[in-house]
């Protein structure tokens, strides 16, 4: 079997199975109730949802072609962090930390600044 002829009948079942579902997902999104979906509106979208689906797939395979040169294989490990120096935890590592903030109130004396600090 020609691989055009299988990718042909693969869009074309994937996109029956999500015609099935779209009217509903269409309704969600602020469409007309399911029974109201125009049905060649449905397989429209149907259509387009696949060929995405499609060209994202080619993209990821070509992006893995290029990472390993055309030789396909497994994806490269990532590299295992570097371990601290000072001994804070993990927790405080990854906690964010907002800037400081000066507010002047017109309502107040000039001289009234208030500075805030919040750790997230």
């Amino acid at each position: 079997m020609n691989s055009d002829t299988s990718i042909q009948k693969a869009s074309k079942k994937l996109s029956l199975q999500l015609n099935k579902d779209l009217p509903i997902l269409m309704y969600g999104s602020g469409d007309v109730v399911p029974s109201e979906t125009d049905e060649q509106t449905a397989s429209l979208l149907a259509d387009i949802t696949t060929d995405f689906i499609y060209d994202l797939v080619c993209a990821a395979v070509d992006a893995h072609d290029i990472l390993t040169d055309g030789n396909g294989g497994g994806i490269i490990p990532t590299p295992v962090p570097k371990k601290s120096k000072n001994k804070r935890s993990r927790e405080e590592d990854s906690a964010v930390v907002v800037v400081y903030k000066t507010v002047n109130h017109s309502s107040s004396s000039k001289n009234d600044k208030h500075n805030a600090s919040f750790r997230i």
